[in-house]
C-alpha cells in the first residue's frame, strides 16, 4: 500500500510551555488537589499532546475548590489561598475566574508579588501579553528583590518569542534566588535556550538545574529529553530513571522512559513503562498512542488496534487518531473500516494527505467491489498529491490507480510513470514496475486480501514478464 514512509515512533521534540506562574510557595495541601508544577517538560510527536498529569477532571467530584472555599473563609487575608485557588480554576481553563482570584490576592496584599506573578501568567493564558508584562513589571516594582517578578517577565517575554529579553531576565532571577529555586530557573533559562536554538547552553543549564536541586525531576525530564535529541540515549535513560526514582507515582515518568525504549527498539521494557503509565493514568491518550505505535512497528496490528480505539475514545476529535488506527486496520485487512477511519480523519482535518492518501488507495484497489469508487479516488488522491506540493511519489503511485480504477488508463499509465521517475526506494520499484504493466494492458491494481507477499510476487513477477516478452 503506498502510504507515507513512518518511523517505529514519531520523532519526539522539546517543548517547554509556562506553568500557573504563581505555583512558587507551597500551599496546604488539599485532598485530590491536581499536582501543579511550576514548570513542566513536555516531549510530544510532530507537535502532538503530551502526557497530563491533569487528567479530566471536569468527569471528577471537585474537592479542591470546596477546600479553598473553606480556608479562604477562615483565612481571608492569605494571598496565597486566593492564588491557590485562581491555579486551580487556571488548570481548568476557566480563565476568568482565576484572574478573580488573583485580583482578590493583590487586593488583600498588594505588596506581595505572589498575586502581580500569578495574575500576569492568567493574562499569558488569555493571550493578553501588554496586560501580563505590566503585572510582572509591578511585581518586580513591589518587591525588587524577589525572584518572582522577574521569572514571570521572562515568561511573558518568551511566550512572545522574546528569548533574549528572556535570558537576560531568568539571570537577573537566578541572582537573587537561592536553593532549590536556581534549579527551577535554570530549568526555565534552559528552556528558553531551546527556543533559540542553543542546545549547548540548555544542556549547562539543565545540569546546573540537577546540581541546584537533585531532587527536582523536571531537571532530570528536561535534561534527558535533551539528551535524547542530541543523541545521547544512555544519558537520557539515567535522566528517566531518576525521574521514576523521584516520582514513582507519576504516570509522565513511565511515559517518557517508555518513549525512550520504545525509540531503542526495546520493546520489552517499553511495553513494562507504557503499561505502568496506563495503570496510573488510563485516561492519558498520548500513552496509549506510543504504545500503539510500538506495537505497530513490531507488526502486532490487532493489539495496536485496541489502543488507536482507547485514543480515539479518549481524543475523537483529533484526526490523526482516526488515521493511524486506519494504517493497522488495513494491515489486519480490514479495508471498510479502515476507509471509514480515514474519511472521518479527513473530516477532522482536511490537510491530512495521508489519510487522503490511504481513503484514495482502498477506493482504487480494495478487493471489495463494494468499496472502490474510481470517481472519489482520483478527487482524493489528487488532494494528496496536491497537499504534498506532488512531491511525494507513493501518492503519485496512488493517483495513477485512481485513474485506473476510473478507467483513465492513458492517465494512469501517465501518472505510474512519473511516480518510477519519483521513487527512492529499490524495494517499492518492482511493485511500481506491475502496476504500470497493469495500466498498460488496460488492467486496474487490486490489492489481495491478507497481502501473502510470496503470492503477489509471483502475480507481479508473472505480468512484467508478460508485458514485455508476451503477444
Amino acid at each position: 500500500m503506498p502510504r507515507r514512509r513512518r518511523g517505529l515512533l514519531p520523532v519526539l521534540v522539546l517543548l517547554s510551555v509556562p506553568a500557573w506562574l504563581s505555583a512558587q510557595t507551597p500551599l496546604p495541601s488539599a485532598p485530590h488537589l491536581p499536582s501543579i508544577s511550576p514548570s513542566l517538560s513536555l516531549k510530544v510527536p510532530n507537535g502532538a499532546e503530551a502526557p497530563s498529569a491533569l487528567g479530566e477532571l471536569e468527569a471528577e467530584p471537585d474537592p479542591a475548590a470546596a477546600y479553598f472555599g473553606a480556608q479562604i473563609a477562615l483565612h481571608p487575608n492569605d494571598p496565597a489561598l486566593y492564588v491557590g485557588r485562581g491555579d486551580y480554576a487556571l488548570s481548568r481553563r476557566q480563565i476568568d475566574e482565576a484572574l478573580s482570584d488573583y485580583s482578590q490576592a493583590i487586593q488583600v496584599a498588594p505588596g506581595n508579588p505572589l498575586g502581580w506573578c500569578a495574575r500576569s501568567g492568567g493574562y499569558l493564558a488569555r493571550g493578553d501579553f501588554a496586560a501580563a508584562i505590566a503585572d510582572a513589571n509591578d511585581a518586580i516594582e513591589v518587591a525588587p528583590d524577589s525572584w518572582r517578578g522577574y521569572r514571570a517577565r521572562a515568561w511573558a517575554y518568551l511566550s512572545q518569542g522574546l528569548t533574549g529579553q528572556a535570558v537576560v531576565d531568568y539571570g537577573r532571577a537566578l541572582g537573587l534566588a537561592e536553593g532549590p529555586e536556581n534549579s527551577l530557573l535554570h530549568v526555565d533559562r534552559g528552556s528558553a535556550y531551546i527556543r533559540r536554538g542553543d542546545a549547548a547552553l540548555a544542556l549547562a543549564d539543565y545540569g546546573a538545574a540537577v546540581d541546584a536541586d537533585p531532587e527536582n525531576p523536571d531537571a532530570y525530564r528536561f535534561r534527558g529529553s535533551l539528551r535524547e535529541e542530541m543523541g545521547d540515549a544512555d544519558g537520557a535513560l539515567a535522566d528517566f530513571d531518576a525521574m521514576v526514582r523521584l516520582k514513582p507515582d507519576d504516570a509522565q515518568s513511565y511515559a517518557y522512559r517508555g518513549a525512550l525504549h520504545a525509540d531503542r527498539d526495546e520493546a520489552a521494557p517499553a511495553l513494562a513503562d507504557f503499561a505502568k503509565a496506563i495503570e496510573l493514568d488510563p485516561r492519558n491518550p498520548w500513552t496509549w498512542r506510543h504504545r500503539a505505535a510500538l506495537q505497530a512497528g513490531h507488526k502486532e496490528f490487532a493489539k495496536a488496534e485496541d489502543d488507536y480505539s482507547r485514543t480515539v475514545e479518549l481524543e475523537p476529535n483529533n484526526g490523526s487518531n482516526w488515521r493511524e488506527r486506519a494504517d493497522v486496520r488495513y494491515e489486519l485487512g480490514n479495508f471498510s473500516g479502515a476507509l471509514a477511519d480515514c474519511v472521518r480523519a479527513v473530516e477532522l482535518n482536511p490537510h491530512d494527505a495521508a489519510a487522503c492518501n490511504t481513503a484514495a488507495w482502498i477506493w482504487a484497489s480494495s478487493p471489495d467491489p463494494k468499496l472502490r469508487n474510481g470517481s472519489k479516488a482520483v478527487l482524493y488522491a489528487t488532494e494528496a498529491c496536491r497537499l504534498t506540493r506532488w512531491q511525494e511519489a507513493a501518492y503519485v503511485d496512488t493517483l495513477a490507480a485512481a485513474y485506473a480504477e476510473s478507467g483513465n488508463f492513458p492517465e494512469a499509465v501517465r501518472w505510474q510513470k512519473e511516480c518510477l521517475k519519483g521513487a527512492d526506494l529499490v524495494n517499492d520499484m518492482a511493485d511500481e514496475r506491475y502496476r504500470l504493466s497493469l495500466y498498460q494492458r488496460h488492467h486496474s491494481y487490486r490489492e489481495l486480501p491478507g497481502k501473502p507477499s510470496a503470492l503477489r510476487r509471483a502475480v507481479q513477477s508473472f505480468w512484467v514478464f508478460w508485458t514485455y516478452w508476451g503477444n
